[in-house]
């Protein structure tokens, strides 16, 4: 399976770029891909309901108390979560940073899509992280060239997103 590093120097060899062995470095392409490569990923994973990205739990109920009327119990959601699919029973939700509130006591369980591991990737996703990273990183490099090399742009800047962000590239 192919790993970070293979996906983002096979990218940046689509681009004309030179191929990496790290990405821990100095180079611009380093820099940039380092800082995206995961918001990239997540952003992809997202974008459907992939077979190999799911997953089931059981929500854990806290011990935490709703500070108003609308809802009874708050369950934690997983820490991988990237993305809710459905909550069974079928009950009346809302979420509130990693946690459910509603008005279910008993056990709750929930489909979602989590972070996965490269290695457990098929070989059509790894394909697409790295056509995601050949349509994203050209301009990625070109900002940072146009801007300076402690500047990068957020991805929401490269996918066109309101009210940019430039993060800072520390040394």
């Amino acid at each position: 399976m192919a790993t970070k590093i293979d996906l983002v120097s096979a990218a940046l060899v689509l681009i004309g770029d030179t191929p990496i062995n790290s990405l821990i470095g100095n180079s611009r392409a380093q820099q940039v891909a380092n800082a995206l490569y995961d918001s990239i990923v997540q952003n992809e994973l997202t974008k459907h309901r992939w077979g190999f990205a799911r997953a089931k739990a059981q929500l854990a109920l806290t011990t935490d108390t709703p500070v108003d009327q609308e809802w009874q119990s708050i369950y934690q959601l997983p820490a991988d979560i990237l993305f809710l699919i459905k909550l069974y029973p079928s009950v009346n939700y809302q979420i509130y940073g990693n946690k459910v509130y509603t008005n279910n006591s008993g056990p709750l369980y929930c489909d979602y899509i989590y972070n996965v591991p490269e290695a457990n990737w098929p070989s059509y996703f790894s394909k697409m992280i790295e056509y995601a990273l050949l349509k994203t990183l050209p301009l990625a490099l070109e900002i940072v060239l146009l801007h300076g090399k402690k500047c990068l742009p957020s991805t929401s800047m490269l996918l066109g997103w309101p009210e940019p962000r430039i993060h800072t590239i520390p040394n």
